[in-house]
């Protein structure tokens, strides 16, 4: 199989059609619209600090045959998630305070020690600031979009992308990180790891598979004072005025989209992307139908939405964004937009998982998600940069894995199973309103 191997800047040297050949089978992060819009958007400003966008393309007699997207960065504001620095140093301690308040003394202590070791890892030339990070640019999910070909030809096509990234990393002397794998992709994880990348848990996300059947299928699998509560969050939100609707388009929405994301995150820092009016319209003209928004109306105004991605058989509840004030702050809004309409339209687009993101851990086991484990996997041009940062980073994942393990397990609130084994979740006291959760986009 005769292949070229390039690292491009943009795509847009790539006919629709041949990017489409290549990307079908991926998630929405890996399609042709989404690279399309990552193309069209100022991305450093979205993502809070300065990045270069690369693409491996990989051709196979002239045919593009795989994509793997990319990012080169030494920033330091940039949103923490894409920053080795904030993931690994400095940033984990707020949400492992979160998980665990009574352990406060302790995570403290932790980051004392934490801190030293960074110190001396930058006293003997190791990078902590930078890195080539293979991810699709505003996910947290790695992966290579590849066109449809026998198994031993991916293998092949896979091993070229990740030798340009290597090679890459090397030119920029920075350590290489495929970011945000989740569990399922085997045959790249399996790669990755017999090229010596170091696998690390990076966190869990939070999966709801839905049963066979409609809504009311969703919610048998709940016992009854559980399905009360999501009852009263649905009538409560209803009592006050509120209809959720599919909007017909998102451009027309950008300005009141961007208002009500804003009034969301920015309760809980700086620490989000970045979504001005221009990345809601770039939505519509480039991902739709595949991004939609549902928007929650008080009248005719809006006052709520979430932004819903899909295909593949999959849905993600990707953004959420809500006013505060009046009587519609007071109403569950969030739970009908997070919860219960995903799933009314994941069963109308006959989706059978919705991914709910990281955070909000409680709220979302407790309607059903569970904990599905998402890795990422460094590489280290420089042998005494691995030496120095594998024991601390390996250390870091395994405590973050025991950590968020008890906070991701089956909610208690769903049916006892005729064949669950000992040791599953048990009845207990009755179900209340959840106190507010932190959201996580």
């Amino acid at each position: 199989m005769d292949l070229c191997v390039q690292v491009r800047r943009s795509l847009s040297d790539l006919g629709d059609d041949a990017l489409e050949r290549v990307t079908r089978g991926s998630s929405v992060f890996f399609g042709r619209g989404w690279f399309r819009m990552l193309d069209a958007l100022d991305l450093s400003a979205l993502v809070g600090g300065s990045i270069e966008l690369r693409y491996v393309v990989v051709r196979r007699g002239g045919t593009p045959v795989a994509v793997c997207p990319f990012l080169i960065t030494r920033s330091r504001s940039i949103y923490f998630f894409y920053s080795l620095e904030k993931f690994f140093f400095t940033s984990w301690q707020a949400e492992l305070l979160r998980l665990d308040p009574a352990r406060a003394g302790w995570i403290r202590w932790v980051s004392r020690i934490v801190a030293a070791y960074r110190a001396f890892a930058r006293v003997t030339g190791v990078e902590t600031r930078g890195w080539v990070l293979a991810v699709s640019p505003l996910s947290h999910r790695g992966d290579i979009a590849l066109a449809d070909l026998p198994a031993d030809e991916q293998e092949r096509v896979r091993a070229e992308v990740l030798g340009a990234l290597e090679e890459t990393a090397r030119d920029e002397n920075l350590p290489l990180c495929f970011f945000g794998v989740p569990e399922e992709k085997r045959a790249l994880r399996r790669q990755l790891v017999e090229r010596r990348f170091e696998e690390l848990f990076l966190v869990y996300d939070n999966l709801l598979e839905l049963p066979d059947g409609d809504f009311a299928a969703y919610l048998d699998r709940f016992r009854s004072d559980a399905r009360r509560l999501f009852q009263r969050e649905m009538k409560q939100a209803r009592a006050a005025g509120v209809r959720f609707e599919i909007a017909s388009g998102i451009a027309p929405l950008s300005e009141r989209l961007a208002e009500l994301y804003d009034a969301t995150y920015s309760k809980y820092g700086e620490e989000h992307f970045h979504h001005p009016a221009a990345f809601w319209s770039a939505l519509e003209r480039f991902v739709a139908p595949q991004a939609e928004a549902l928007v929650a109306y008080h009248g005719g105004d809006p006052v709520g939405f979430s932004l819903l991605l899909h295909g593949q058989g999959d849905l993600w509840f990707y953004r959420v964004g809500r006013s505060y004030e009046g009587e519609v702050g007071e109403a569950p809004v969030y739970f009908n937009l997070a919860f219960y309409e995903p799933v009314r339209r994941a069963v109308q687009l006959g989706a059978r998982r919705i991914w709910l993101g990281s955070g909000a851990w409680e709220a979302k086991r407790r309607r059903g998600a569970v904990g599905h484990a998402i890795y990422s996997y460094l590489w280290f041009p420089r042998r005494w940069s691995r030496g120095v940062l594998m024991p601390y980073l390996k250390t870091f994942t395994q405590i973050s894995r025991e950590q968020m393990a008890a906070a991701t397990q089956p909610s208690a609130y769903l049916k006892a199973r005729p064949d669950a084994p000992a040791g599953s979740p048990k009845p207990h006291a009755p179900v209340r309103s959840p106190r507010p959760t932190r959201v996580r986009g």
